[in-house]
């Protein structure tokens, strides 16, 4: 069962608000945007609100020496800001807008009103259980795995097979997170 809170957040024109991660891992879907109040915004210019994403990332160390004498501390942890736009309305066309977004988990995230309408943005919390997708595309990934399994096998040209060579340069993929979360949330809205 997947844990939903629901959520929505008024912004004034100008106004810049925190929206903090009530639950855990989760991620924020965000549903929709209305106009609260025009105040003198002009009808023909769209309304828009944009988020600030926060999330912290590591530093890799370039230098080998600093590495061997660091090992055991903390890896150096910098805040990456992605800013998107997360709301555009056209108040001449219409007052509300529905919106699919969808954001991995976070720290915190920023909201920013740079119109001169009040703008009420609504959505959920939802918990999304990777693991559970992971198991439902075994299968596909199965059948795939033994067809690149005999490639990677096969020695490269610098003499190391592929699978070594991605071994060395294996990192984290967040479009992948994302991609699986897209997933996740389209076999529920389909159901």
């Amino acid at each position: 069962m997947t844990d939903c809170i629901f959520w929505q957040q008024t912004l004034k024109p100008g106004e810049k608000i925190a929206l903090e991660n009530e639950i855990g891992e989760s991620c924020i879907e965000v549903q929709s945007a209305s106009i609260f109040d025009l105040n003198d915004q002009d009808p023909n210019s769209a309304c828009r609100v944009f988020a600030y994403i926060h999330c912290p990332t590591e530093v890799p160390d370039s230098d080998t020496e600093q590495n061997d004498q660091k090992q055991d501390k903390a890896p150096i942890q910098e805040e990456k800001i992605n800013k998107i736009l997360f709301a555009s309305i056209l108040p001449s066309q219409r007052e509300t807008c529905d919106i699919s977004y969808i954001i991995c988990p976070f720290d915190f995230l920023e909201l920013e009103n740079t119109s001169k309408a009040t703008i009420t943005i609504k959505g959920v919390y939802q918990m999304v259980d990777l693991d559970s997708d992971e198991e439902e595309d075994a299968n596909e990934e199965e059948e795939q795995h033994a067809e690149e399994e005999e490639e990677e096998q096969k020695p490269s040209k610098k003499g190391k097979s592929k699978k070594d060579a991605e071994d060395e340069d294996e990192e984290i993929d967040t479009n992948e997170i994302v991609s699986k979360v897209m997933n996740h949330m389209k076999k529920h809205q389909k159901k």
